[in-house]
């Protein structure tokens, strides 16, 4: 028997796929979403009408009770539902926070 087959017979069993990362989940207190100022939300709008598809950019945005930074290139802009795509992650406008052409 191989050193790898024997290490093997020792491995945790995780019985439950994915259980783990659930409880990580509940563990962390929710941030509340922050309305912007109307300043802020002046100049988030004229940095968005400025984004053309192909643009690399950094951004802040709220996503399921926390705010997450994402970094990419821009594959799709919906002006009418109001929508940007980075990448494959979608991010409506209204939970843009920060976003940042580099």
């Amino acid at each position: 028997m191989t050193r790898l087959e024997r290490a093997k017979q020792f491995m945790p069993f995780a019985a439950l796929h994915g259980f783990e990362e659930i409880i990580r989940e509940k563990e962390t207190v929710p941030i509340v979403k922050r309305e912007l100022t109307v300043d802020d939300a002046k100049a988030l709008d004229e940095i968005v009408l400025k984004l053309k598809k192909g643009d690399l950019v950094q951004t802040e945005y709220y996503f399921r009770d926390r705010y997450v930074k994402a970094e990419g290139v821009i594959t799709a802009i919906d002006l009418v539902l109001k929508k940007i795509r980075i990448v494959k992650t979608e991010i409506p406008f209204e939970n843009l926070r920060v976003i940042k052409i580099i």
